[in-house]
């Protein structure tokens, strides 16, 4: 008598199917696991340079002695470092009041990304002497989520100033 053989053609083995299962099951899992540490790194990135961008903003305003007879003005408002000057806190809350548009692109808060699309940050300022607000910079309401740094200086007449900075 002959042979008697088996064909299988066309069927799968059990073992295969269980290891193409398992891993792809792997597969799924680590692609899920990178999903969701990359979403963490990325929001703690944004945060990163939003914190950045207030602090050097911040800074740049405070320190910088600024130009407001040249258009558009040099942005500042020290006399000499810690002191600011009323009248440059008098000219920079005009200025940003009459053209907030124009000092958010001064102070390059208005971005484009690769050609592909644009984002324009907001700011909010407030200056304290003594418990009372004497300018505002920007629109009032803030929303929910904004990144912010409080700095302190004297004024001309030797009172401490409270400066908020917000951004978003």
């Amino acid at each position: 008598m002959g042979h008697l053989a088996i064909s299988m053609k066309g069927q799968m083995i059990f073992e295969f199917v269980a290891a193409a299962m398992i891993f792809f099951g792997v597969l799924f899992y680590t692609i899920s696991l990178l999903n969701n540490n990359v979403r963490v790194f990325s929001s703690d990135s944004f945060e990163d340079v939003m914190n950045g961008k207030i602090i050097t903003l911040s800074e740049y305003i405070l320190h910088n002695k600024g130009n407001w007879s040249v258009d558009p003005p040099s942005i500042g408002l020290a006399k000499e470092w810690p002191v600011l000057s009323y009248n440059k806190i008098e000219k920079f809350s005009t200025y940003c009041n009459e053209s907030y548009n124009d000092l958010i692109e001064t102070l390059g808060l208005f971005e484009t990304y690769y050609g592909v699309g644009s984002l324009r940050h907001n700011i909010r300022i407030e200056i304290e002497d003594n418990g009372n607000v004497i300018m505002t910079c920007g629109p009032e309401k803030t929303p929910k989520r904004y990144f912010g740094v409080r700095r302190f200086a004297l004024s001309e007449n030797n009172t401490i100033l409270k400066i908020n900075f917000k951004i978003w």
